[in-house]
């Protein structure tokens, strides 16, 4: 299996991160959605592993970071986005068809601080909420995604205080 921690909205409190790095076993990928890219840059140095990152509503401008872009990983498209350009906070549909156009096989998403896990036309759609500013009195969270041998994709949206 190949495991990817998807993270969003940590603005400037990586030390959920940190924890989950030492603790999910056989890591291979780091997607953060937005908020903070500075935060995404501390990771990304600090890790071994790939990071892929995007900007987000409250980062200040990265002449090199979209807001928006595909990456293939282990032959599978991953959509990744803040989300606040896709008005995610009133409806999906927008951002269901940018994925849908861009033929993706994984849209993710961030900015509402809470987590979302659904499909459209075969399409997994997930927001993995906040690890570090959660809303609506939630728990911090994370979310994986594994692609296995046969070039599946699973998603689990994951509770950070329950899941050590």
């Amino acid at each position: 299996m190949y495991k990817i921690l998807v993270i969003s909205d940590t603005h400037h409190h990586i030390g959920n991160v940190i924890d989950l790095i030492g603790r999910i076993s056989d890591l291979n990928h780091i997607l953060h959605l937005g908020d903070l890219v500075a935060d995404a840059m501390d990771i990304k140095a600090i890790c071994d592993i790939p990071v892929h990152y995007v900007s987000g509503n409250c980062d200040s401008y990265h002449p090199d970071v979209r807001d928006t872009f595909i990456v293939e990983i282990k032959k599978k498209k991953f959509l990744l986005t803040h989300g606040h350009r896709y008005h995610v906070k009133s409806s999906l549909a927008h951002l269901e068809k940018i994925a849908e156009d861009h033929h993706v096989d994984v849209a993710l998403f961030g900015h509402t601080h809470m987590t979302y896990f659904g499909y459209d036309n075969d399409i997994l759609i997930m927001n993995p909420g906040s690890i570090s500013q959660p809303r609506n009195s939630k728990n911090p969270s994370y979310g994986i995604i594994e692609i296995d041998g046969e070039g599946r994709i699973h998603g689990t949206l994951n509770d950070y205080k329950k899941s050590f």
